[in-house]
Parts: C-alpha cells; sequence; structure tokens
C-alpha cells in the first residue's frame, strides 16, 4: 500500500524550493513599524548581526505597540571581511522592522564567549563596561537576551555580559528580562507567545536582508517549520500532560524581573499569550 503521507511530505520540500527562489531584501515590510508612542525602550542585545531578526518576535510585537525597540550588535560575527557587509545589511534589516540600531563600537566586540572572558579578561571588562554605559543611558523597561545555556558560545558569552553590565550597574536599575532561546530549549520557559503570520512573513523577509548568510545557507525558510513545531512545546510551560493551544505558531522564552541584584521571578506557574492579546503581553512585562 502506498503510503499516504508521500505526497504531504514532497509538498513541503516544494514549498521550501518556492522559497529558495524568492527576492532577498530590498522590499517593504507587510505592516509598516508605526510611530513611536512610548517612552518605554525594549533593549534587545544580538550575539550575531541576524540574531534580533531570528528572535524578533517579541521585540516586533512591542515595537508595532509604539515602543523604541534598540537593537544592540553586540558582534559582526567573526569573519573580519566579511563585518562591513554584515553591518550593512544589518542596517537593512534593522529599518525593515523599525529596530534602531546600536553599534558597540566599529567593527562590535571580540571575543565574546566563556573562553574570551578567561581569556582576555581586560577587553572583558571594557566590553562589560560599554553595555552597562547604554543599559544607564537608555534605561530599557525590557531587555531580551539569549539564555545562558544556549549552546552557541557567543549566545552564552552576550549572557554573561548582559548580566555583569546590569551586575554592575547596581540596584538603582530594574526592568524586565526575556530570556531567548534559538540553538538550545530553554529547560524551564514560562511564557509561550502566538505568532500571527504576517509576523513571521515579516521576520523571514528582515531575515532575508543578511544576504551573504542566506545565500549560503537559506536558514531564513526554516523559521515558519521551527515556529509551527513551538507550539507542541506547551506542555513545558504549562506542565505535563497540557493540552498544546489550538496554535499555528509560537515561540518560547522565560520572563523575569531583574531586581537591581539578581533575577527573580516575575510570576507564578506559566502563561499562554494570544497573538492579540495585548493587555496580557502589556501585563507580563510590567509594561
Amino acid at each position: 500500500m502506498e503510503n499516504v503521507y508521500s505526497d504531504y511530505v514532497d509538498a513541503i520540500f516544494a514549498v521550501q524550493k518556492m522559497g529558495e527562489r524568492l527576492p532577498l531584501g530590498g522590499f517593504d515590510p507587510l505592516t509598516a513599524p508605526p510611530a513611536i508612542s512610548s517612552d518605554k525602550k525594549v533593549m534587545g542585545f544580538a550575539p550575531h548581526p541576524d540574531d534580533m531578526e531570528i528572535g524578533g518576535v517579541l521585540p516586533v510585537r512591542l515595537r508595532r505597540l509604539g515602543m523604541p525597540v534598540l537593537s544592540v550588535a553586540v558582534t559582526l560575527g567573526s569573519n573580519k571581511a566579511r563585518r562591513p557587509g554584515r553591518l550593512a545589511e544589518l542596517k537593512g534589516a534593522s529599518k525593515f522592522l523599525g529596530y534602531e540600531l546600536v553599534e558597540v563600537q566599529e567593527g562590535g566586540f571580540e571575543r565574546i564567549n566563556p573562553a574570551g572572558r578567561s581569556s582576555d579578561p581586560e577587553n572583558w571588562k571594557r566590553s562589560v563596561q560599554r553595555i552597562a554605559a547604554l543599559i544607564s543611558e537608555h534605561r530599557p523597561a525590557v531587555i531580551v537576551v539569549p539564555h545562558p545555556e544556549d549552546f552557541n558560545s557567543t549566545h552564552i558569552g552576550t549572557n554573561l555580559l548582559v548580566m555583569e553590565a546590569l551586575t554592575s550597574i547596581g540596584p538603582s536599575f530594574t526592568c524586565q528580562v526575556a530570556l531567548t532561546e534559538f540553538w538550545f530549549p530553554l529547560r524551564n520557559p514560562n511564557v509561550m507567545l502566538e505568532v500571527e503570520a504576517p509576523l513571521v512573513a515579516d521576520l523571514v523577509g528582515a531575515v532575508s536582508y543578511h544576504v551573504g548568510e542566506v545565500e549560503r545557507n537559506p536558514y531564513h525558510l526554516t523559521l515558519v517549520p521551527y515556529m509551527i513545531d513551538n507550539v507542541r512545546r506547551a506542555e513545558l510551560v504549562l506542565g505535563i500532560g497540557a493540552a498544546a493551544p489550538p496554535w499555528k505558531m509560537a515561540i518560547l522564552m522565560r520572563v523575569e524581573h531583574w531586581n537591581g541584584t539578581r533575577l527573580e521571578p516575575s510570576f507564578e506557574g506559566g502563561r499562554l499569550i494570544t497573538a492579540s492579546d495585548t493587555k496580557s503581553l502589556k501585563e507580563l512585562l510590567s509594561l
């Protein structure tokens, strides 16, 4: 008997092939970013030039609520020859999503990883001081950063960098911190956000602006199946045995409160927030 799922699988890869023929960058978003109407800022720390696009669901949702989103380019990648090109691509992607791009220094930071933290403490100290100065200057209401076990050494290093910067600022500054995942799943997410198709289309479009990267590896096209798969992981947020919501796509994250000294739980249990539930999203982030 013929496997009835054969056509289904073939169709998925046919769609992937269709995506590979689409243009990269150079077009407008489906939803133009609105005017800034809030003085509460979001500050996202991107280990690599494309991370605020790949992991942009929360920042884009908040940007569409009128909040300014600062995209902090922690590094511009390890290939020095590609850095000018990657910066140009990043500027295009940031404009596409309505982010304000913040460059930490010309060429980005170097050796932002646990090994670099140990081997070059002076460079690490300067980097922490620069991040602390940016946070102190902008005083964001929400910080978005990879979680501390996100596998990639620069993702882990970026988490360490931001946490040490927050510690150095001291108790005068508090905020909400959204810990994101990409390379390695969160062990203890407490929030699942539904993601609507138009927003994902804009994120795929934004990632496509990183032309030099996606030409060699079209990872912008895997963003949709990644978010589809996330829906089944609702049990991580709600507990074993909980039913997955009837959503098409989602992301998981962990939201905690930086109390001026350390991260602490913002709430008990887990929360599922639909794409249209602005009120719950604002309450979640104390906005």
